[in-house]
């Protein structure tokens, strides 16, 4: 990534409190801007998702969701698949 310049990093993933918030602090110590997508994440539930995200946020990383970064993306091509996978994800965190 240093070698291609690139600075800001977004992250995305699941397991919020564990496997996302270790990449985000690898990735911040190794001075990289660090953005969370945080509609794009998931953990075992809401809470620890939530949990994870206040600890962090504003110290490791910032967080944005994919919509305010890239509002038209619902008209991507990948725009149903994304949405469908998000809908499974939120449905299980849920139960």
């Amino acid at each position: 990534l240093q070698s291609r310049g690139i600075q800001q990093l977004l992250v995305a993933g699941l397991v919020t409190s564990c496997c996302v918030l270790m990449s985000m602090h690898g990735a911040f110590s190794r001075g990289y801007s660090t953005i969370l997508l945080e509609d794009c994440c998931g953990d075992r539930s809401v809470e620890k998702h939530q949990c994870a995200v206040r600890m962090y946020s504003d110290v490791v990383f910032k967080v944005t969701t994919l919509d305010a970064l890239y509002p038209t993306w619902a008209t991507h091509s990948c725009g149903d698949a994304c949405a469908q996978n998000a809908s499974v994800l939120s449905a299980r965190t849920a139960a």
